[in-house]
């Protein structure tokens, strides 16, 4: 379910939002971003922590974490599909972290009362950089969203 979950977030932002937002003035979409950005935010995080909740369970049911840290593992189909699920998982996360805590804070700084012509232009070329580099994040998560759902479809036990 939280695969489904972040899955879903990811592909809605990625494939409806970001083209959406193109298409409308920038104030407006610089609304919308932060508003609909910030529940996207939230259920992508519930997702990813049921994903390694409920993953690090079910390796502990299946008795298979001693093979996983010594990895045994990974010598059969099972724990090569379960290794790109992981390290897709893990790459989430970090895309995660610094789209939340990085790029986010910056995105919501407001300008302070008196500043000048010039501190504008810095600010528009910074928050130009940073919502280019959230895109290609987006696509790459895009991507791993993907890539974990595939590999979870075809693991076998």
């Amino acid at each position: 379910m939280g695969a489904v979950a972040v899955a879903g977030a990811v592909m809605f932002n990625t494939l409806v939002i970001i083209p959406a937002l193109r298409r409308v003035p920038p104030a407006q979409a610089a609304v919308v971003a932060q508003r609909v950005g910030a529940g996207l935010m939230r259920l992508g995080w519930a997702g990813l922590i049921i994903q390694g909740v409920t993953g690090f369970l079910r390796l502990a049911r299946l008795r298979l974490l001693d093979d996983f840290v010594t990895l045994q593992l990974f010598d059969t189909a099972y724990g090569r599909w379960l290794g790109l699920m992981v390290l897709a998982w893990f790459l989430w996360v970090g895309a995660a972290a610094v789209q939340t805590f990085w790029f986010r804070p910056l995105l919501l700084q407001k300008l302070p009362y008196g500043s000048t012509l010039r501190d504008l232009e810095r600010r528009r070329s910074l928050l130009m950089r940073i919502s280019s580099w959230q895109e290609r994040l987006s696509y790459f998560t895009l991507a791993l969203a993907l890539a974990a759902l595939i590999a979870g479809g075809l693991i076998r036990v």
